[in-house]
């Protein structure tokens, strides 16, 4: 049975788990952009959702960063009439993930709002909203010590791009030929992991050195997504086997080794760092997600307190570790784990926080969606 209402300017169509993805709908002016899901395992004829007075139109996959919560066929509706009607039932249910939008970002400056569980406290930060030019949504995924800048920005037309950001210069990544291209991780060397979507829809991590893309395939994979790299060219994502499940991986040397939760349905790595620590998240039998640390071979489970869902996204040199969790009421938050103690990050203004990327001196990078729907990416830098 289809339950339709309202949260905000969010439209949920279908009530179903966060994790057994049905249909979202976020509407944007007198457009809205549907996401559905889960994604099949043939992709040339998408199911496409009947609603009453919206034209369906299929634009492309989004990988999981986007959204780190499901991966998803993303559509463009148009409006043409009410499809539900004056009388819509009220809706307490948040959406979880981070929706794009097709309303241009507008700048602001807003402070931190962080609170300390327990330990020493962290040191001042200055905040930097960063939106990419043109773009209707910027995340930033990753930053080195030299305060390089990498991320993803979502154009007008729905086209996804990589991106570098060095002295406040843009500049684009984009793998020739994709339909979509997103960078999530930089090095020391300025070398850039990430993945991209090629033509047939099918999904490939990368590594750019000095302007050449070498391609990242997990061996008989179907798709493969490169998330995060550290100083010894150490790559680390997930893949999907042919049977459409989803593993962790290791590419060391140019082997890969298979890393998998033990007792998980499906391990995603997402961060590496100069000693060969590796953070991501696993989901287990119920459905609920969890941050992990792999070190020395094993495994560590990372869950804020009261957490409904926790995702472990990066990790630094000394060993700190950045993420986001979803509190018992859907509300999504950063936080930053440092010597066994969790730090909530919330942008004030923001309906959602991520923090995605954490360099070696601490600096803080991540992405918030504001009061309006607009997806912006955000630096935390550290005040000495």
């Amino acid at each position: 049975m289809m339950s339709h209402c309202k949260s905000s300017h969010l439209y949920f169509v279908e009530a179903v788990p966060v994790w057994q993805v049905g249909y979202y709908i976020y509407a944007a002016s007198n457009l809205c952009l549907l996401f559905a899901g889960p994604r099949p395992q043939h992709r040339a004829n998408p199911t496409r959702p009947a609603l009453p007075g919206c034209m369906v139109q299929p634009l492309q996959w989004l990988p999981s960063s986007v959204s780190e919560r499901m991966n998803m066929q993303l559509f463009r509706v148009i409006r043409t009439t009410n499809p539900w009607g004056a009388n819509r039932t009220k809706c307490n249910t948040l959406m979880l993930l981070t929706a794009l939008t097709v309303l241009a970002a507008l700048p602001t400056s807003v402070a931190l709002a962080a609170q300390q569980s327990a330990g020493d406290s962290p040191p001042p930060r200055k905040f930097t909203q960063i939106d990419a030019p043109g773009a209707s949504f910027t995340a930033v995924e990753g930053i080195n010590r030299r305060g390089k800048i990498v991320g993803l920005d979502v154009d007008r037309s729905g086209k996804g791009h990589g991106f570098l950001l060095h002295n406040g210069a843009f500049r684009a990544i984009d793998v020739q030929g994709a339909t979509f291209t997103n960078a999530l991780s930089i090095n020391r060397q300025d070398e850039i992991a990430g993945y991209y979507i090629d033509s047939s829809g099918s999904y490939h991590g990368y590594l750019l050195t000095n302007g050449a893309f070498t391609l990242i395939d997990v061996p008989g994979a179907m798709d493969t997504l490169a998330f995060g790299l550290n100083s010894r060219d150490d790559i680390v994502g997930a893949y999907f086997d042919r049977s459409g499940n989803e593993h962790g991986f290791l590419r060391r040397d140019g082997a890969f080794t298979t890393l998998h939760v033990p007792g998980s349905t499906r391990t995603v790595a997402r961060g590496i760092n100069g000693a060969g620590e590796i953070v991501g998240y696993y989901i287990d039998g119920s459905g609920k997600a969890y941050g992990f640390l792999l070190s020395n071979g094993s495994y560590t489970t990372i869950d804020v307190s009261g957490a409904s869902q926790t995702l472990a996204l990066n990790i630094n040199s000394g060993g700190a570790i950045v993420g986001s969790s979803f509190d018992s009421s859907g509300n999504l938050h950063g936080f930053l784990l440092r010597k066994g103690n969790f730090t909530t990050i919330d942008v004030p203004v923001a309906t959602g926080t991520e923090v995605n990327g954490i360099d070696s001196s601490g600096d803080l990078v991540g992405d918030f969606t504001d009061s309006r729907g607009n997806g912006h990416g955000f630096l935390l830098s550290r005040q000495q």
